[in-house]
């Protein structure tokens, strides 16, 4: 005849294995949840970063562009200033100095 006792007892122990592996299987699950959310909060973070920096290029680049447009303003400008036509030249320059006439010995 089989021992009462030891039914019991291996009863127990496999109620015991199913519910550790239970526990097991829930703790791997909430684990794998939890590093799924850090990696999704860190690739959001990351996502910012990179907004952040592209952000950053677009402004040094309008900022470049800005810079640039003026000092060509500033070369058209200087341009201008030289290539003025001949009339206003005159108008604005001194009369020719008078010339002595040579002495002869």
């Amino acid at each position: 005849m089989v021992d009462p006792g030891a039914v019991v007892e291996q009863y127990n122990r496999q109620q015991q294995q199913s519910n550790d592996a239970q526990r097991a299987e829930k703790q791997r699950q909430k684990k794998a949840e939890q590093q799924a959310e850090e990696l999704q909060q860190k690739q959001a973070e990351e996502q910012q970063r990179l907004k952040a920096l592209e952000q950053e290029r677009l402004a040094a680049q309008e900022k470049a562009a800005a810079e640039k447009a003026a000092q060509a303003e500033q070369k058209k400008a200087r341009k201008a200033r030289r290539r003025r036509p001949e009339n206003s030249r005159k108008s604005q320059s001194r009369p020719p100095p008078r010339r002595r006439p040579k002495r002869t010995r």
